[in-house]
């Protein structure tokens, strides 16, 4: 418990600064509404309940919460109590408030699966939990009260893990896990090749990363310049899964951690850069686990631990142990992951078409599903543009964005719920995706839309190499 640095002010005020001003930047970082739970009534609110992707019962049980009015009101606190913790007031109050809120609005972001599978704000929320645990020390607006107004005031409890390390500790639990986890998901689903040069290949071949507006030329011609160097690629493949492997001994070992942090730094800047995922929020809570001289020190104490403590570290060492069993098992459900992303063996891919009918089938079933959802989407097919499509009656536009103009803002996340549909027709039966695009066309062709006529007809279509086959439309399922 005591094996983790005290969290210092200083390091408190730069993780709740960052973290809130991620959310406010959540429509520049992930538009068009943002994917941070300061979103959450928004997205709420423009998402159909088609495209929920809900996996496991722990997230049902956050439904009844699940409107737009209670979520709004519980961001406006969010706001205010997250406000308190920067500056430091309301000790273990506003904390709380702070940490259960985002949790809550993660799980209806993330659990309630609106923006896609992404695990960008899986650390940070847990972050914000573990801060409960840990107390406003003397730059906080609470020491000046005590200081200056009441010295009867006193915001924060008196068990030994508010004045321990076990925050941080967690912390290094939480965030060394997803490290460490990507890595045996690589070396589970692809072995050793996937250090060729083949899969990596994929990855940055992907033409929707030309979509990202930030550094967009630049990014664009370092992958180009990284993709004519097979040398170079397995490389960077090597490195980043020796990272992974070896990141777990942060752990064990102190004099390691401050190391592997700035390597891990420097390893989700990288896969900014070059592929999609931002994980700056997460890299600021790496400060958790760090020793930072003249800030922090590890704590010592002979002082009794009573039931509070005892419960905390119960539940927090019960949360750990559903991590572990979620890598054992490949578990992918809000708040566990096994951290299956850029996990998959690629070399015998292209983004622009599917070979046959028997590399749709390898698809489906490498793309494991849980409760209906694949649990394998936030892989590189999930975002699809160019092998699989819906058009309108017999044309040959894609309409996939201006669906998701009307019912579905993240258009990764009705990818998710495409490919989960496709998978379930291969898996299970070919009328799911009947079922699937049957719902949509209803909704297209509501009175309040009317984006789409009871007389038109809508189709999902696969690009194989020898060229698109329509596989499920509207029209055939009607003459049904």
């Amino acid at each position: 418990m005591c094996d983790g640095p005290v969290i210092s002010d200083l390091i408190r005020i730069i993780i709740y600064a960052y973290l809130l001003f991620d959310c406010f930047m959540g429509k520049i970082t992930a538009p068009p509404i943002g994917d941070t739970p300061l979103q959450a009534h928004v997205l709420l609110q423009k998402t159909n309940p088609l495209f929920w992707s809900i996996n496991n019962k722990f997230s049902r049980y956050f439904l009844f919460l699940h409107r737009y009015e209670y979520l709004k009101i519980i961001i406006r606190i969010a706001k205010i109590s997250w406000i308190c913790c920067i500056v430091g007031l309301g000790g273990f109050i506003t904390r709380s408030i702070t940490g259960i809120s985002v949790f809550i609005l993660s799980t209806s972001i993330i659990g309630i699966g609106k923006i896609g599978v992404r695990h960008r704000w899986h650390v940070p929320t847990w972050t914000l939990l573990a801060l409960i645990f840990t107390k406003f020390k003397t730059n906080s607006v609470d020491h000046l009260i005590t200081t200056y107004i009441n010295s009867r005031y006193n915001a924060e409890p008196n068990q030994i893990i508010f004045d321990s390390g076990f925050s941080s500790k967690f912390i290094q639990c939480i965030s060394l896990y997803t490290l460490f986890a990507a890595g045996i998901s690589k070396l589970r689903n692809s072995g050793i090749q996937w250090i060729l040069p083949g899969t990596l290949t994929f990855y940055l071949s992907d033409p929707t990363l030309d979509n990202f507006t930030v550094m967009s030329k630049f990014r664009k011609d370092l992958r180009r310049l990284i993709l004519q160097y097979p040398l170079i690629i397995i490389m960077i493949s090597g490195s980043s899964l020796i990272f992974e492997l070896i990141s777990i001994f942060a752990l064990f070992f102190p004099s390691i951690r401050l190391i592997i942090v700035i390597f891990a730094w420097a390893f989700h800047f990288g896969i900014l850069l070059l592929l999609s995922p931002n994980y700056l929020p997460q890299c600021v809570c790496y400060l958790m686990i760090i020793d930072i001289p003249c800030h922090t020190k590890i704590y010592q104490t002979n002082m009794n631990i009573n039931y509070v403590d005892i419960f905390v570290i119960v539940t927090a060492t019960m949360i750990i142990v559903g991590y572990l069993l979620s890598l054992i098992y490949c578990y992918e459900g809000w708040p566990f992951t096994s951290v299956p992303m850029y996990a998959l063996d690629r070399r015998q891919f292209t983004h622009d078409y599917l070979i046959d009918e028997n590399q749709l089938n390898y698809l489906g079933n490498e793309l494991h599903l849980l409760n209906g959802i694949s649990v394998g989407c936030n892989d590189q097919f999930s975002f699809g543009e160019t092998w699989i499509r819906i058009t309108k009656n017999d044309g040959n536009m894609n309409i996939i964005k201006q669906i998701c103009f009307h019912m579905c803002p993240f258009e990764y996340a009705f990818r998710h719920s495409l490919l989960s549909a496709l998978i379930r027709s291969i898996v299970i039966s070919k009328h799911e995706m009947d079922i699937f695009i049957l719902n949509i066309f209803d909704i297209l062709a509501a009175d309040d839309l009317q984006f789409i006529t009871k007389n038109e007809f809508i189709s999902v279509e696969i690009h194989f190499k020898d060229g698109w086959k329509t596989y499920s439309t509207s029209k055939r399922i009607k003459e049904h």
